[in-house]
């Protein structure tokens, strides 16, 4: 399975780059762009956008004033991407062209509340909806976070309320390192899923993101949880699949590299940055050898009991017969749909397509926008 390399840069399931802070402890993450630089791009102002005529190394200092938070980041020299935080602020650092002066981010996103489930460190609430009648949590490909799904949250309909996962390593788990065990990462994904439940709910994963959200509707109906209103599983194929690229995780850089260009769905700007690349391979390395884990020995859970969506892109290297495996974990019905594109079908050409299928599939009213 392929995925495309979207944390630091934020790639969303919508097909917009979308850089970002990566935040902590609730903090926000505003958009970052560079006019020197070929990583990031100035797309334009919005509430959450960061308005930049020149940065370099940055250093953020957050802090919240009701839902209206400011961050200021100042200039340091350096020659390459480093880590660095500062209260509850980190961002990559990296050489940006000369010092300028200081950047100040606002967002008008709310903080997480303790009855939200982005209040837990495995959730991220991406647009709140207190009364939505359903909530979707999203499970993020490979090499991606939990804004891969940013501007779902802005598109769906107003019943939907889109959480995603946020695995360590990324965003704003930044500092901690990635986890490569597909079983205790599902039983962590599960636990957190088991406080937000006070709602009908339903499942959409997407290559990496398909398998996790399998296991946790099996960990589900082992545990006698409320079953999903519907299992969505997109760009992967079902068990017993053959896996024409298992053993990533220990390829060369170079080898990484190679595929991810092939592949699609990463910006040739990242795959040409070698400091960035550092940054992004052992995360990446990570999320692969827990697909391994998965194929390696499947979840031996129950059959489940849910109506099963499955997706897939036309040109991708899961066919057909790839995604039809999926009807066998479910006594339930199933619908597959083809949709135009590669891998990264959801996020180009069938975005707006794969937006209004999930709508129909869920069952919920008209689209945002």
């Amino acid at each position: 399975m392929h995925e495309g390399v979207g944390f630091w840069l934020g790639r969303s399931a919508h097909g917009r780059l979308r850089p970002r802070l990566p935040g902590s402890d609730g903090c926000s993450r505003g958009r970052v762009s560079s006019p020197q630089r070929r990583v990031v791009r100035l797309r334009g102002q919005s509430r959450d956008t960061v308005t930049v005529s020149t940065w370099q190394p940055l250093q953020i200092h957050a802090a919240q004033r009701d839902r209206e938070r400011s961050v200021r980041q100042s200039v340091y020299p350096t020659s390459r991407f480093t880590r660095q935080t500062h209260g509850c602020g980190m961002i990559l650092v990296g050489p940006w062209g000369p010092p300028n002066r200081p950047i100040t981010v606002r967002t008008h996103a709310p903080m997480p509340t303790p009855t939200s489930p982005a209040a837990n460190l495995w959730l991220q609430t991406v647009t709140p909806r207190p009364a939505a009648r359903l909530r979707l949590f999203c499970f993020h490909p490979a090499g991606a976070g939990p804004n891969f799904y940013r501007s779902w949250g802005e598109r769906l309909p107003q019943d939907v309320e889109v959480v995603a996962v946020h695995l360590p390593g990324r965003e704003g788990r930044f500092l901690e390192p990635p986890l490569s065990d597909y079983s205790p990462v599902v039983a962590e994904l599960h636990a957190a899923l088991r406080t937000a439940l006070d709602r009908p709910y339903a499942l959409f994963g997407h290559s990496m993101g398909a398998l996790l959200a399998y296991g946790v509707a099996v960990a589900a109906a082992r545990h006698g949880d409320p079953a999903p209103e519907r299992l969505l599983l997109s760009g992967c194929g079902g068990p017993g699949t053959v896996q024409t690229k298992g053993g990533r995780a220990v390829w060369s850089d170079a080898e990484l590299v190679a595929d991810l260009r092939e592949m699609g769905g990463t910006p040739e700007e990242v795959l040409a940055e070698p400091d960035l690349l550092k940054l992004i391979l052992p995360v990446l390395r990570a999320d692969y050898a827990l697909c391994d884990s998965f194929h390696a020995a499947p979840p031996a859970g129950p059959l489940l009991d849910v109506p099963l969506t499955v997706l897939g892109g036309v040109d991708d290297h899961y066919g057909p017969a790839d995604l039809a495996r999926w009807s066998a974990v479910t006594s339930g019905p199933t619908t597959q749909y083809a949709f135009p594109g590669g891998h990264f079908f959801l996020a180009a050409e069938s975005a707006d397509a794969v937006l209004a299928t999930v709508t129909a599939e869920l069952g919920t009213g008209p689209q945002g926008h």
